[in-house]
């Protein structure tokens, strides 16, 4: 029997490595297509292999197979520029694992036009809003506090000063600002050389000059709208019929198994109140819709919308304890301002709605997949996950850029 055991292994053993071979041999190496992106670069990290990642418009990121000195070449040192990127989608045969592989390989990119010359405009705007801001955090405004503490991190708005940034941002920290806390740790960890730490302060210094940036190609295009209305007859277009807000606040769901899972469940850095609790009783919407269904990967998704009280976030959001931070959010006081006196702005037409998105794990497990911003017309705007989050677990006003915006 032990001289039949050993055939029968060898017997194995052959029969595999012809199924192996033949299997190599059906997954050539090969580009199966190619595309390409834009989005802010946000450098290349290496374990196993090196890939690069950019952040794109919608706020998802794109990973790709690349080196260092591949992207050096095309966009230099730095992080956070604009950049163009051409990538392969390659079928190869990787050998380790023993199974044929697809993925995104970088092929070649480029840096895109720099943003436009800031306007004398654009910089007496630029100031009032800073002057602003620093009475406020001058009179203990903790939110204006770790604003300006980060306008001098990263140098937007202001001469990059470390030592002002981190005495704003430890002021702010010091009432209990969480914001400002995980900041300060993000600092101390960074310069103790953790590199995750590191990579999070590149990622906030990109999304804040992109902001900026957005911020002035923005204006400059109001500005050329209102020239040429100003010297034209044309006729505005017909006015918009108010609707899409809702009076009493109501909250709706279907009844089904996986959003009573979600409405049911925790966050977890808080077991005392249920994600239900949390979305529901957000002081900026006025009424909360609750639904299932399934994405293209077959995947259960539970999603809660929210529709978004914009009157009453104009009016918070123009007080100006918030002017620094509109900058983020491509927006000023003043123009909010306009937004609410003029009855057929954009605050009055179209109806913004918070999304809030849920993968169903295995069990009663589930994670949060998407969170952001859609209105009646079919547009959306991604947000980071657990930013979003703590803005609404902390019962604090957060709104879509494109509705602050005079555009």
């Amino acid at each position: 029997m032990k001289y039949i055991a050993v055939t029968l292994c060898c017997i194995m053993l052959l029969t595999c490595g012809q199924a192996e071979a033949a299997t190599q041999s059906m997954c050539p190496d090969k580009v199966l297509d190619s595309g390409t992106i834009e989005g802010i670069f946000l450098g290349v990290e290496c374990g196993d292999y090196c890939h690069a990642t950019i952040k794109l418009p919608n706020g998802e990121e794109f990973s790709l197979f690349a080196n260092e000195e591949t992207t050096e070449k095309a966009f230099g040192k730095g992080t956070g520029q604009k950049v163009s990127v051409t990538y392969e989608l390659r079928q190869y045969w990787e050998g380790e694992g023993m199974y044929c592989n697809r993925a995104e390989f970088f092929a070649s990119g480029k840096l895109l036009a720099a943003p436009p010359a800031q306007t004398a405009q654009d910089s007496s705007s630029l100031a009032s809003d800073i002057a602003m801001a620093q009475q406020a955090a001058e009179k203990g405004d903790a939110f204006a506090q770790l604003g300006l503490g980060l306008m001098y991190l990263t140098g937007n708005g202001v001469p990059k000063d470390n030592a002002k940034a981190e005495q704003w941002i430890q002021k702010a920290a010091a009432q209990g600002d969480k914001s400002a806390q995980q900041t300060l740790q993000m600092l101390k960890a960074a310069a103790n050389g953790d590199t995750r730490a590191q990579k999070a302060l590149e990622m906030l210094h990109s999304d804040i000059a992109e902001s900026i940036q957005n911020a002035q190609i923005q204006d400059q295009n109001i500005q050329t709208e209102q020239t040429q209305k100003n010297t034209t007859n044309d006729k505005t277009s017909p006015e918009k019929d108010s609707g899409g807000f809702f009076g009493l606040f109501t909250s709706k769901s279907s009844g089904d198994k996986y959003v009573e899972t979600v409405k049911e469940g925790y966050l977890a850095f808080d077991e005392s109140t249920t994600v239900g609790n949390v979305l529901d009783n957000y002081g900026y919407i006025t009424s909360a819709n609750w639904s299932s269904f399934e994405d293209q990967q077959k995947r259960k998704i539970v999603q809660f919308e929210g529709a978004l009280d914009q009157i009453k976030i104009a009016q918070e959001l123009s007080q100006p304890k918030y002017s620094l931070a509109l900058l983020s959010a491509l927006s000023s006081t003043d123009t909010l301002k306009k937004l609410l006196a003029d009855k057929k702005s954009k605050l009055y037409r179209t109806q913004w709605n918070l999304v809030v998105q849920f993968k169903i794990m295995k069990g009663d497990e589930f994670e949060i997949s998407y969170t952001g911003f859609r209105n009646d017309n079919g547009e959306e705007e991604a947000r980071n996950v657990d930013q979003m989050i703590e803005v609404i677990y902390e019962n604090e006003v957060i709104a879509p850029q494109k509705l602050l915006s005079l555009q």
